[in-house]
């Protein structure tokens, strides 16, 4: 009820191709989607049941999701991407937009920016209330080229006070005779490089460290790969073949299957009730014309648990309260289905026609990244006085969780200089800032306080301005996993203050 007088976030989510309704739906909005909505309201209507969420984002923040770049969730082009067999409009294809890049889709949402503060919301503009941009995973290149843009051509009267992202992508840092984006490639998602790592280093931690292979395998492979090849220094394909054998395959064999996501994810490969044989049957692509939606789906499979499955589990799990971790409830295709109902573009004024694409690292749509290394943004950012916060899941499995980010930005946010990270080495096209770490690493519990409940740990630059966080037991997408951390991580950036103490060792 108090919407206009909240600070407001702007939110996206990645991909590219991840319509930002996961977020507000699926991760930290007031109703979320999820196997939960497949409730006895649901056998009888057909319409999945929005779940209230105690631990919404919205109690302390008014939110605003912006599907990008279009046509991806309820967003299109209203006259296609040019070419003569383009045809625009609500139902167009994935490729009835663009073709997008890094630099297209600032500038584009800089303009849409800009008429959201002057045309839909002025009461914003008017009543200065302070705007912040949020995001996850491939929106760590989005968001800070959108505040870039936003510095280079202020939206007059708006009250940026900054930006947070989690689990982000951070581009790579220019080298000489490599590729604009040769530390990441969206099409690797196992141990082959660089995927969102340029070498196997931090996979090697993480899998071993959570006891996913061997310990005479990790030996191995500490033994027989240089750092040069872990690291990513040398390319894969100046790797030794024992190094790239162990890594690329031993590994691969001996953890066997994970949700990238997050490790412990435990929904089964199945699907929702009265699901069609073409998405029970995702995994298998029998034509490539519909390559895309197939990949969509399989992604979406990933996270599903069957009601017969959940109601024999409903007298085992509890969700907690906030803190369950692996009580997280299952997304299904909870969102994709309430979606697709009339009723609900009605009541969202979506046309009827609109396709709702969902896709994920830019597969099934005309996407080439070209933006480079993020943190000459930061520096910007940070030098104009605007709040900076990166808040990471530690049990991401994508390449994207605490321990490679924190290899990033405590290098590059203190003194750094010449230090090897999974964006390349920090040198003189991306110095460090040089800031004195105020805040050095230390645990924070969960909103109420005094509950015995970790949420995760804090370092803080600057006096506060800019602050890493790590959250105990996340995943990629932390909000569903640790509602409680993730809603006290956020109250604490948007009103400006530490978060609170941690719990003190077991005696």
């Amino acid at each position: 009820p108090d919407w206009r007088q909240k600070p407001v976030t702007l939110w996206y989510n990645g991909g590219p191709g991840a319509p930002s309704t996961y977020g507000l739906f699926q991760e930290f909005g007031p109703f979320l989607l999820s196997e939960d909505s497949f409730d006895a309201e649901f056998k009888r209507t057909g319409v999945p049941t929005p779940r209230r969420n105690p631990w919404t984002w919205a109690n302390v923040t008014t939110l605003c999701e912006i599907d990008s770049p279009a046509p991806m969730g309820a967003s299109f082009c209203t006259e296609g991407n040019g070419t003569v067999s383009s045809i625009g409009g609500p139902a167009g294809d994935a490729y009835s937009c663009g073709p997008w890049t890094d630099t297209t889709v600032a500038a584009a949402n800089h303009q849409a920016h800009i008429a959201f503060f002057r045309d839909a919301f002025p009461e914003f503009v008017t009543g200065g209330n302070p705007v912040s941009i949020v995001g996850e995973s491939y929106a760590g290149i989005y968001i800070p080229y959108f505040i870039d843009a936003w510095l280079e051509d202020p939206i007059p009267g708006v009250n940026l006070f900054g930006f947070a992202i989690g689990d982000g992508c951070t581009a790579c840092i220019p080298m000489p005779n490599r590729s604009i984006n040769w530390c990441i490639n969206l099409n690797n998602n196992g141990f082959e490089y660089p995927n969102s790592l340029p070498g196997p280093f931090w996979d090697v931690h993480f899998f071993w460290g959570h006891a996913q292979f061997s310990n005479s395998l990790y030996r191995q492979i500490m033994s027989t790969c240089t750092l040069d090849e872990l690291y990513g220094i040398r390319p894969p394909e100046q790797w030794s073949v024992q190094c790239t054998h162990l890594v690329t395959e031993q590994m691969g064999e001996e953890v066997g299957w994970f949700y990238a996501y997050n490790l412990f994810e435990a929904c089964p490969d199945l699907v929702s009730a009265n699901a069609t044989t073409a998405t029970a049957n995702a995994n298998t692509v029998t034509d490539a014309s519909d390559l895309p939606r197939q990949r969509r789906l399989r992604r979406l499979s990933q996270r599903r648990l069957a009601p017969r499955a959940r109601r024999r589990l409903q007298s085992v799990i509890s969700f907690g309260d906030g803190d369950s971790g692996l009580g997280a409830a299952c997304l299904l295709d909870s969102m994709e289905r309430w979606f697709g109902l009339d009723a609900t573009k009605e009541a969202l004024h979506i046309p009827k026609d609109n396709n709702f694409i969902v896709l994920d690292n830019g597969i099934g749509m005309n996407y080439t990244i070209d933006a480079p290394f993020v943190g000459p943004v930061y520096a910007k950012a940070i030098k104009a006085g605007l709040r900076v916060m990166l808040y990471e899941g530690d049990s991401d499995a994508s390449g994207l969780q605490t321990a490679p980010m924190e290899d990033v930005w405590v290098p590059f946010l203190g003194n750094g200089t010449g230090e090897w990270t999974p964006a390349g080495r920090l040198d003189s096209l991306s110095p460090p800032l040089g800031l004195t770490m105020t805040q050095p690493w230390r645990p924070f519990g969960v909103l109420p306080m005094y509950r015995k409940v970790q949420g995760g740990y804090v370092m803080e630059w600057a006096g506060g301005q800019v602050r890493f966080v790590s959250i105990r037991g996340a995943g990629h997408l932390a909000p569903t996993y640790r509602p409680a951390a993730s809603f006290t991580v956020m109250k604490a950036f948007q009103t400006k203050e530490p978060l609170p103490p941690g719990l003190a060792s077991p005696s």
